[in-house]
Parts: C-alpha cells; structure tokens; sequence
C-alpha cells in the first residue's frame, strides 16, 4: 500500500505504520528498497527509524551502510544510520567502507565511525593512534572509551612490534594527564585499566590530583582499595554525581566512600531508581 499511495498525507501515515510493524523484519528488504528512493523527509524518517531498529538485518544494514557513507546523505541521517551500525560486530564490508570516514571533515562523522570500527576484533593499532590524535576533543574521547581494549589485545601478542604499542601508550598517558579537555582526561583515566601497570599507576595518581572534580572521582573509583580515600567533603554530592555520565564510577565511589552496596541500574524505571537512590541516600547519611 505505501509503494502505491501517491497522497502525500496518506504516504506519511502509512510509513509510521510500517516503522511500528512487529513483524517489520519480514519486510525489510521491502522498506529498505522504498527507502533508497523515497524524496519525503517525513517518510524517509519513519523508513530509517525502521531499518534502524533492525541494524542486524542484512538489508537494513545495506541500506543503513550506503546512507552512512554516501557524501550526498543528509547528516542527521548519516550520524542515525552511523549509530545503528554501532550495535553488534561490523563485518569486513562495513569495516572496509567505513574505515575511510576516520579522515571525514565533521567530527560526529568520525567519532561514528571510530564506535563502528572499535567493534572490529581485529581493528589495527594505527586507526587508534588516528583516533587518539584527532584534533576534536570528542573524537579522543571516543577512542579512550570505546576502542582501547584494542591495546591491550595487541600488546598480549607476543610477535606484535613493540613500538606501535609504545606509541599508543605514551599517546593515552598524555592525554589522560594533560589533554585541555576534562571529558578527555576523565576518558582516558577510566581507560587506564588498559595500561601496564606503571603507567596505569600513573595516570590514576595524576586523576586524583586533578583540578576536575568529575576526573578526581573517576580516578578515585579506579584506584585499588589500598590508596586512602580522600574525605567525603571532597566530594559534594550535587553537583559533581550529576554531572558524571558514568554512573558506574560514581555508584563505585560511594561503594569505596561508604560501603554502599544497594543494587543500582541506571536504566530501571522513574519509580525503581529513585527508591535505589533513597536507600543509597539513607545509607551514606544524606
């Protein structure tokens, strides 16, 4: 019926249908066809939202991968398809066709594509270095957080050359200890687990000493029991655990601070967070 209609309004309505079908995995080959040709924006959301959702799917994907990387996408259309393709392993296909996009003009585009290719088991140890000397603050982020577990995996390769490894590791030392940008020292503590053991003693003392309070308390929840923690008044609880996208680190602080052990998700629903902040409140005498 959408491939037919010729309303607009009708056209419009029938793609949120097609977006919301249950089933929509038995069609996709069909809703990605409609979507490489269709000229609606509003018909062209609902059909990308659809395939999006459906990033496994071998049509979606190749849909998905074409409007990724086509220079004529629209760009709130590459970065959604860019972040579907974020979800589960890339094949070679991807990984070959997305691998170019490190080198793209926009920033969002390129931390995209370092998420997809961080997802790579065999990515290289040079589109890391690539990643880590980005001269935007979001894409070194990116590659702290994200990809790297890749060092790590090159360095237990006993026939891996030596100075690449150095080199990468000199590269998130410096960043984690000095890059300008907070976010990017806090990245690159949490990272430090990725370290050897002297540099990642390193990098945690220099985030304890941090003049970030958000880093102070990332590296704090990542140094081992044995450093003295600092006093709870170093801490404040608002506004720094607010501003701490990674509850993880913040939940680990108070568990270090406090002995807090209440279950917490951050994904559980309005009523069940706030009931686990209640407890954890009551228990740190908040």
């Amino acid at each position: 019926r959408l491939a037919e209609e010729t309303d607009p309004a009708l056209r419009r309505v029938l793609a949120e249908g097609v977006a919301r079908l249950q089933e929509r995995g038995a069609w996709m080959r069909e809703i990605s066809g409609l979507l490489a040709n269709e000229a609606d924006a509003e018909v062209r959301r609902s059909l990308l939202g659809a395939a999006a959702r459906s990033a496994r799917d071998p049509a979606a994907r190749e849909e998905l991968l074409r409007i990724a990387t086509s220079p004529g996408s629209a760009a709130d259309e590459r970065a959604l398809a860019l972040g579907a393709l974020t979800r589960g392993r890339p094949d070679a296909e991807t990984v070959a066709a997305v691998e170019p996009l490190l080198g793209h003009a926009d920033a969002d585009v390129r931390r995209q594509a370092l998420r997809i290719l961080a997802g790579d088991g065999a990515m290289p140890l040079a589109t890391l270095q690539t990643a880590l000397d980005d001269r935007d603050a979001s894409v070194r982020t990116a590659a702290l957080w994200n990809a790297m577990h890749h060092l790590r995996r090159v360095a237990g390769d006993k026939d891996a050359p030596r100075g690449p490894i150095e080199d990468v590791t000199a590269r998130a030392v410096d960043l984690a200890t000095s890059d300008r940008d907070a976010d990017v020292r806090r990245a690159g503590v949490a990272a430090a687990r990725f370290l050897p053991q002297q540099q990642r003693e390193a990098v945690l003392a220099a985030g304890r000493a941090d003049q970030d309070l958000a880093v102070r308390i990332t590296a704090y929840a990542h140094s081992p029991r044995n450093v003295a923690p600092p006093t709870s008044t170093h801490f404040p609880y608002t506004p720094p655990f607010r501003a701490l996208d990674d509850r993880d680190a913040a939940y680990a602080q108070l568990k270090r601070l406090h002995g807090v052990r209440v279950p917490f998700d951050g994904g559980w629903n309005d009523a069940a967070r706030a009931a686990a902040v209640a407890e954890i409140r009551g228990a740190v005498g908040q």
